[in-house]
């Protein structure tokens, strides 16, 4: 990260505050998702009441987790599929070739 380009902001989440520098321009992006992560915590904790703070976070980690790890599974495949469309392209386009210049 270049460092002339960063910006001092004060993020809180579940009620401590961390100190971050981020690139210009991402500010609102981070103060967003840290509001969404104290919204997630807070439904944890308002769910399940007998849950400390401690425990909300972690409940809250473990759902973006499991989100994270559904997504990469969606994409993976996608991915390899995209590749194998690549390799026919590039045989399709050799096969073109080789015709014009015959």
């Amino acid at each position: 990260m270049s460092q002339e380009h960063l910006k001092s902001v004060n993020v809180s989440i579940a009620g401590r505050t961390y100190p971050l520098k981020v690139q210009d321009g991402e500010e609102v992006e981070i103060l967003s998702i840290a509001r969404e992560i104290n919204e997630k915590v807070h439904s944890y904790q308002l769910t399940f009441e007998r849950n400390d703070r401690q425990d909300s976070l972690a409940m809250t980690l473990l759902m973006y987790a499991v989100e994270l790890h559904q997504l990469k599974n969606k994409v993976a495949p996608n991915q390899s599929n995209n590749n194998e469309l690549n390799d026919q392209l590039i045989k399709i386009d050799d096969l073109l070739n080789g015709l014009l210049d015959d």
